[in-house]
């Protein structure tokens, strides 16, 4: 019956004024969905509404849902894209920029474009916590330390205690390592000092930063204050 019903009505298309036919069409579309189950028939339709009613809310919503239901994800990415464009609130902006990189990472294969939509959340929403985990995690996956230091400077600005002594040790492995700031290194290593004198790791990475840049008598007090802390049998094997 539902079938001869669309029939019916597709015949009637053509003889209806533009607003009418629109709402014919999303009556088709809500038919191949809800009583046929054809979610690619109700997509094609719901297509043909937006073609004349770019703006119309019923229809893109429901693509959105037919399209990852059927996981035609590229047409689902052109069509986020093209409503980002409309979009009048930060709110609105944000949750669809983690939408689009979510499709981006987990159904495109395309980090880079995911890491993007990452930032871009966080340009618009700096201590949004799901954006700033996906950023960072991508920068450290595909980006180069450059593109992953930014990030950890602002997390660390959010954070208080060990996550933020934890974020500052990663700051200063960078440096250290492949951003070649072995001074702003130290810099860092010598906060998390003050502010947690018995944190090992830090003392290990201050110790050999030092000593890398021939700054030996923070080298000795680094070490000197690890030898301390360790157990007999080691603090002879940091002494030596």
């Amino acid at each position: 019956r539902s079938a001869e019903l669309i029939a019916i009505w597709e015949e009637e298309l053509n003889g209806l004024d533009p607003d009418a036919r629109v709402e014919r069409l999303v009556k088709i579309g809500q038919t191949w969905e809800t009583k046929l189950s054809n979610r690619r028939e109700a997509a094609a339709v719901y297509e043909k509404v937006l073609a004349l009613r770019p703006d119309h809310p019923e229809a893109r919503l429901a693509l959105e849902r037919l399209y990852e239901q059927v996981r035609d994800f590229r047409k689902l990415q052109a069509l986020l894209d093209r409503r980002e464009a409309e979009i009048t609130t930060d709110t609105e902006r944000v949750a669809l920029l983690l939408k689009r990189a979510a499709l981006a990472e987990e159904h495109l294969g395309d980090p880079r474009n995911a890491l993007d939509c990452y930032r871009a959340a966080l340009a618009v929403a700096p201590d949004n916590a799901e954006a700033a985990a996906g950023a960072e995690r991508l920068a450290a996956e595909v980006a180069s330390p450059e593109d992953l230091y930014p990030l950890l400077e602002a997390r660390a600005r959010r954070e208080s205690g060990e996550a933020r002594n934890q974020t500052l040790r990663r700051q200063a492995e960078l440096l250290a390592g492949p951003l070649n700031r072995p001074a702003d290194a130290l810099a860092l290593l010598a906060e998390i000092r003050r502010s947690a004198p018995g944190d090992v790791e830090a003392l290990q990475l201050l110790a050999s930063v030092a000593s890398q840049t021939e700054q030996w008598s923070t080298a000795a007090d680094a070490l000197a204050e690890l030898a301390g802390r360790a157990p007999p049998d080691e603090s002879a094997e940091i002494r030596l």
